[in-house]
C-alpha cells in the first residue's frame, strides 16, 4: 500500500466524520461529493441521489441569489469566508448556516464547508427580541432613568427624566449627574462615589435610599434613588433609577398630623373621661342626696305635684349618670382597651347573656345558638359587643316574645370571621342603616324606647379596633340581621 493511497483514506474518513458540512462542487453550482453530515443536518439521503444536484436546491429561495453572488466571488477572488444563509432540510425545516469556499486551482473544483448556527441565530434574534423590549420598557417608564459613566457624565436619560427634571435633553447628556441634585448634597455624594471606586463601599451605590433631586426650575423635591453599577464596552457605567416621591411624602406628612391630632382628641378624650368620672358625676351624687333630704323633710306624700317634681329630679339625675358612664365607656375603648389574645366566643356570648338575663328573662326572650370560632380578640370588649346587641334585640322588639339567632360564617377573607346576631323585632328603615351606628342618634324617642343613642356607636367602635367591620341588614316589620367581622385565631383557622 503507497503511502498515497494511505493519505487519501485518511482524508476520506476524517471528510465523513467532520461535524460540519463538507462538499466539493463545479464551478456551475452541481455537488461532487458531500459528507454525512448532509444527512444528520438535512436529512439528505446519500444513497438517493445519481445526479448531481445543485448546491442552490438546498438553499432557502429568499438566500439563493446572496448564495450564488458569495460562490461567483470565490471562483473569482479564489475563496470567501463566514456566508450567512439559511438552507433548506428535506422536511421543509429552515437551518441557518454559516459557510466558506475555497476554489482548488488545480481543477477549479470549489470545497466548502457550513456549521449549524440555528440556535446561535435564535438566541441573537431573541437578544435584539429582549433589548428592543428592553428599549421600549426604559422609554416608556414612569421612573426616571440616567445612565452615567465613573466621571458623572451622563450618557443617556429617557423622557421620564427630562419631564421629572423639567430640563431640556440637551442639557442632560454631556453634564454631570450632580446637577440633578441640589448644591448642598453634591458633596456628600462625591465623597461617597470616590469611596465606592477605591473600595467597593458605599451608602448610594446598590442600596435604595431617599434623597433630594433639583430641577431646572431650582425646586428642591424627595426623590426615590437607586444607582447600580455595570461594565460596558470599554468603561465603567452606572443607571440611576429615580422615583419622585412627592406625593408619598405629602401623604406620609398628612397621615402624621393625623396621628398627632388623634394623639391630642385621645388625650381630650382622656381628659374628657376624667371629668366624667369626678367632676361631673359628684355632683350629681349630691343632687341624688339633697332630693332624699328634701323628701323626707317636706313629706311630698301630702303634696302630689310636690311627689312629681322630685320623681322628675330623680328620673334626670339617673338618665344623666347613665349618659356619662356610657359616654366614659364609649371614650375608653381605645384608651383602656386590653391586648389581643385568642378568645373563646362561646363563653364571650355565654357571659353577655348572664349580663342581660334580666331583660331575657322579663320579655321572655329565646336565644338560639350555634358552636362559635374563636377569635382574637380583647375578651371584655367581644363581651360588650355581644353585650349591645342583644340587648338592642330585646329592647326593640315585636309584639311577641323575642327569638333571637347567633350565628357565625367564614368571609372571603381568610383571617377574619363573620358573626351575626339575629332578631325578630320592628326592624330599620334601610335609610337608617348608617346612621344608628352614630354617637347620640336615636330613631325613636325615650317614651317609646329607652337608651342614650351611643350603645351601637361603642359597639361599632370596638369591632373597628379589631380592624372589622359591622353592619344591618334590616327591613321595618321584618326584625334585624346585625352582623360583625372580628380577626380569627390561629387554632380556628386551621379548624376551617
Amino acid at each position: 500500500m503507497s503511502i498515497r493511497s494511505e493519505d487519501h483514506r485518511n482524508l476520506q474518513r476524517l471528510f465523513d466524520i467532520s461535524v460540519g458540512m463538507l462538499w466539493i462542487m463545479d464551478t456551475d453550482g452541481h455537488l461532487l461529493k458531500i459528507n454525512r453530515a448532509w444527512h444528520e443536518v438535512l436529512g439528505v439521503d446519500l444513497s438517493r441521489i445519481e445526479d448531481p444536484p445543485l448546491l442552490y436546491h438546498f438553499v432557502h429561495p429568499e438566500d439563493r441569489t446572496r448564495a450564488r453572488d458569495a460562490m461567483e466571488e470565490a471562483v473569482r477572488k479564489g475563496s470567501v469566508r463566514r456566508v450567512k444563509t439559511r438552507f433548506l432540510t428535506e422536511d421543509g425545516e429552515t437551518r441557518w448556516m454559516v459557510w466558506s469556499a475555497v476554489v482548488d486551482p488545480a481543477n477549479n473544483n470549489v470545497f466548502g464547508n457550513a456549521d449549524d448556527i440555528t440556535e446561535e441565530m435564535a438566541a441573537e434574534d431573541a437578544l435584539r427580541t429582549n433589548e428592543a423590549r428592553s428599549g421600549a420598557i426604559i422609554e416608556e417608564a414612569h421612573e426616571a432613568i440616567i445612565v452615567f459613566d465613573s466621571d458623572q457624565l451622563i450618557t443617556y436619560v429617557n423622557p421620564a427624566a427630562v419631564r421629572m427634571f423639567k430640563t431640556d435633553p440637551r442639557e442632560f447628556v454631556g453634564h454631570t449627574f450632580t446637577q440633578i441634585l441640589p448644591e448642598e448634597r453634591r458633596d456628600a455624594y462625591m465623597k461617597d462615589m470616590r469611596r465606592y471606586a477605591e473600595s467597593g463601599e458605599s451608602k448610594i451605590v446598590g442600596p435604595l435610599i431617599e434623597f433630594e433631586g433639583l430641577r431646572g426650575d431650582d425646586t428642591v423635591f424627595p426623590i426615590e434613588l437607586s444607582i447600580s453599577h455595570w461594565r460596558g464596552i470599554d468603561e465603567n457605567l452606572f443607571t440611576a433609577v429615580i422615583r419622585d416621591i412627592t406625593e408619598r411624602k405629602e401623604a406620609e406628612e398628612a397621615m402624621l398630623q393625623a396621628a398627632k391630632k388623634m394623639r391630642r382628641s385621645n388625650e381630650e378624650l382622656e381628659q374628657f373621661a376624667y371629668i366624667a368620672s369626678h367632676d361631673l358625676q359628684e355632683p350629681l351624687g349630691s343632687v341624688r342626696s339633697y332630693v332624699q333630704l328634701v323628701r323626707r323633710r317636706l313629706d311630698p306624700a301630702g303634696d302630689p305635684k310636690l311627689e312629681k317634681y322630685i320623681e322628675y329630679i330623680t328620673d334626670g339625675t339617673e338618665r344623666m349618670q347613665h349618659l356619662i358612664q356610657n359616654l366614659l365607656e364609649y371614650s375608653r375603648v381605645e384608651t383602656q382597651g386590653r391586648p389581643f389574645e385568642p378568645v373563646s366566643t362561646d363563653r364571650a356570648v355565654h357571659e353577655a347573656l348572664e349580663r342581660v338575663r334580666g331583660p331575657i328573662e322579663e320579655t321572655d326572650a329565646k336565644v338560639v345558638l350555634e358552636a362559635l370560632p374563636a377569635v382574637k380578640a380583647d375578651h371584655e370588649q367581644l363581651v360588650r359587643v355581644f353585650q349591645g346587641l342583644l340587648l338592642n334585640a330585646v329592647k326593640y322588639r315585636g309584639d311577641g316574645p323575642p327569638v333571637i339567632d347567633v350565628w357565625s360564617e367564614p368571609t372571603d377573607d381568610p383571617d377574619m370571621v363573620k358573626f351575626s346576631v339575629r332578631d325578630t323585632g320592628i326592624g330599620i328603615d334601610p335609610e337608617h342603616h348608617q346612621r344608628i351606628f352614630q354617637i347620640f342618634q336615636r330613631l325613636h324617642g325615650r317614651n317609646e324606647h329607652g337608651g342614650t343613642g351611643i350603645g351601637l356607636a361603642t359597639v361599632k367602635k370596638i369591632v373597628e379596633r379589631h380592624e372589622g367591620e359591622i353592619g344591618v341588614e334590616s327591613t321595618p316589620g321584618q326584625g334585624a340581621t346585625f352582623w360583625f367581622t372580628m380577626p380569627v385565631a390561629e387554632a380556628a383557622k386551621e379548624d376551617r
